[in-house]
This record gives C-alpha cells, structure tokens and sequence, in this order.
C-alpha cells in the first residue's frame, strides 16, 4: 500500500467566485466557509496530509494570507488551468493519491471519502469517486474524489480544451472506459434531490438554517447532512 505521507488533500478554493463572490472566507455560524471543509478534511484519516490550493490572481492573496495565519499550506498555481494547478502541487508536496475537495462542500461525508480512498487503494484506481455526478445518489455537495497521480499526468499531456483543464475530472467523467474507475454507489436514490453545496446566497442562507436550527458544533458526526432531510 502506498506510503501515507504521499496521500494528500487538495483543497480547492478561489476568492473570486462569479455568483458568491468572497464565500471561502466568510464566516458560517462563526466559522469561515474553507475553515469548514480543513476541519472535516482532518477527519478522513489520523495526519492525512492536506493544502489548500489557489489560483495566482491577485485577490486569492486573501485566501493565502488566511491559511498562512492559520499555519494551513497554501499551494497558489494556475486560476483558470485548474488541472495543471494538481498536477503542479502534486509534485510540489510528491503526491501520488491525491483526495480532491472543494471548498463550497462543508458539509462533505468524511467517512464516506476515508471508505473511497481505500477502495481506490486496495483497486489501485486511476479515478475514484462518490459525487453526484457519477449517480452515486448522493446529494450535490457530500461525495468526493480521488486521483491518482498518473492520470493526472495522462490528462496534462492531452490536448485538452480550456474548459476540460478547468473543470479537471470533466474528461475522465466523459470518457470513463479509458480509465480505472472506482465507485462508491448508494442502494438508494431518494437523497440525490438534494444539495449542500454553496453556489449563491440563496444556498449559503439555506445551509447556515439548517446548521443553526440543529445547533451542529460537533463536526465529528460525518453523515449531518441526513438528519437535516429526515428521511
């Protein structure tokens, strides 16, 4: 099995988001929204290795500035070659599994990433995932993804278009034969309707009552998401 010290979460976070403009770093019930996905990003595994990675335009330097005060790696690479931006940062930190995360998903399930990153482990996969996108039947926001450092290589040396080196699991989402390809895949689809990610105002408004109204400090408790749908 491979060495923990080359598995790394990458934390992907800019400042100027186009519809919530500032959100990685405003505060939801008292702490900052990337505050969020670091201290669920420390459950997955006992010293996983993480950083928070953002582009080089000049207002992530409040994103910088942020993890340097927290004492938080901060990798900054390409804004908008997000790929490259991985790949970049993986060889900085000589990552070879690297665990990506956003940081509009605070509420992502930390159990169910540390149960994908051993599937992807112990299936010695190109490409792991949970998220909705796959139709795992989880909500937007509660799933996650695993590379390995060779596909991103493979996918760095393709010609791709700007939006598949921005949008970096895009290709292997659109061309899945190619790559192997694990799955975390619910038996249910009666949460798939749902989302915890935090794309507007009107989204952040909805996750901060839901936090609220459950009174949620605790962060240990991987799977809140469930209880604020009561089913």
């Amino acid at each position: 099995m491979i060495g923990q010290d080359k598995i790394w979460a990458f934390i992907q976070a800019r400042f100027n988001s186009s519809r919530l403009k500032g959100k990685v770093l405003k505060c939801l019930n008292g702490r900052e929204l990337l505050k969020w996905v670091i201290d669920r990003t420390k459950k997955i595994s006992p010293n996983l290795n993480y950083a928070v990675i953002t582009g080089n335009r000049k207002e992530n330097e409040l994103i910088f500035k942020y993890c340097i005060r927290e004492e938080i790696k901060c990798f900054i690479g390409s804004e908008d070659n997000v790929l490259n931006r991985f790949l970049e940062a993986a060889n900085y930190y000589h990552a070879k599994t690297i665990i990506r995360l956003t940081a509009d998903n605070p509420l992502f399930d930390f159990d169910l990433t540390r149960k994908l990153l051993l599937l992807h482990l112990e299936e010695k996969a190109d490409y792991s995932s949970s998220k909705s996108e796959i139709g795992s039947g989880l909500p937007d926001g509660i799933g996650s993804e695993i590379f390995d450092i060779k596909t991103l290589e493979n996918l760095n040396s393709m010609n791709l278009s700007d939006s598949l080196k921005e949008h970096v699991n895009d290709y292997i989402l659109e061309n899945p034969a190619e790559f192997n390809f694990s799955k975390i895949l619910l038996q249910t689809d009666k949460y798939k309707k749902y989302s915890f990610t935090i794309d507007t105002i009107k989204d952040w408004k909805r996750i901060e009552k839901l936090i609220v109204n459950s009174n949620y400090k605790d962060i240990s408790k991987s799977d809140f998401w469930k209880t604020t749908i009561n089913i």
